[in-house]
């Protein structure tokens, strides 16, 4: 074998031991490389995890939104917006707001008003709520995902209230449209402000008929709105005047 062969037989040896070198080396390096970052993005995740749960506040305690419901009148009142540290009277405060604003407020809001949750999948017509509940109250059954609160919980925090559930209220809240009519005439106050709607009556010929008499004395004949949120400063009512009021 020539000299100037061998030469080229032992460089080219050097070259493939050089190169294997430099694969191992950028095998190593790149394993390296890769077991860094992958520890990097653990650590980035848990760190993420942890600004969560120091950050963001639990289910637990966020607002949910629900449905108060008057079982005994058979109102709904939906998207009702309940706080975790909301309690029974909250939901007795939100009724009368809600009653107050349909020109019906509580007069008397019983002591003996039971409160039920009912949970967003198992929701029922009133009358199926109707029997379900005093089922309960009557018979102590148990039914799932239907819970009698105590009257000094917190549905939210302390029965985790879900979003779409119902609150139940079963009693005998007694409202302004429960109690026995009586003509503005009678319960006027001098000094006090009302706010009274008056009616026209076409059968007797007069307006000025007070809301109760327009619905009482009124009854069957033909009436229509004459003037709406009147504030009268004196007592007022022509159908008392006219000598037709019977209540």
């Amino acid at each position: 074998m020539s000299e100037e062969l061998q030469r080229n037989i032992t460089v080219e040896t050097e070259l493939e031991v050089k190169l294997t070198e430099l694969k191992t080396n950028h095998k190593q390096q790149s394993d390296s490389l890769l077991e860094e970052l992958q520890n990097c993005v653990t650590l980035l995740g848990d760190a993420y995890d942890r600004y969560l749960s120091e950050h963001l506040p639990t289910p637990a305690i966020l607002p949910v939104n629900l449905t108060l419901v008057l079982l005994d009148k058979k109102l709904r009142f939906p998207d009702v917006k309940l706080e975790p540290r909301d309690s029974i009277t909250t939901i007795q405060e939100i009724i009368s707001s809600k009653m107050e604003s349909q020109d019906d407020p509580i007069v008397e809001f019983p002591g003996d008003v039971q409160y039920f949750l009912i949970g967003p999948f198992a929701k029922h017509t009133l009358y199926e709520t109707h029997q379900i509940v005093h089922d309960v109250l009557d018979h102590g059954a148990v039914h799932e995902d239907i819970t009698l609160l105590p009257s000094n919980s917190l549905p939210v925090l302390q029965f985790s209230a879900k979003p779409g559930s119902e609150i139940v209220l079963v009693g005998k809240i007694k409202c302004q449209s429960d109690m026995p009519k009586k003509c503005f005439v009678a319960t006027f106050e001098k000094g006090v402000e009302h706010t009274q709607d008056y009616y026209t009556c076409t059968d007797c010929g007069f307006n000025w008929v007070c809301k109760s008499c327009m619905q009482v004395c009124h009854k069957e004949h033909q009436t229509r709105p004459y003037i709406m949120n009147h504030h009268p400063t004196w007592a007022c009512c022509y159908c008392s005047k006219k000598k037709k009021c019977i209540l």
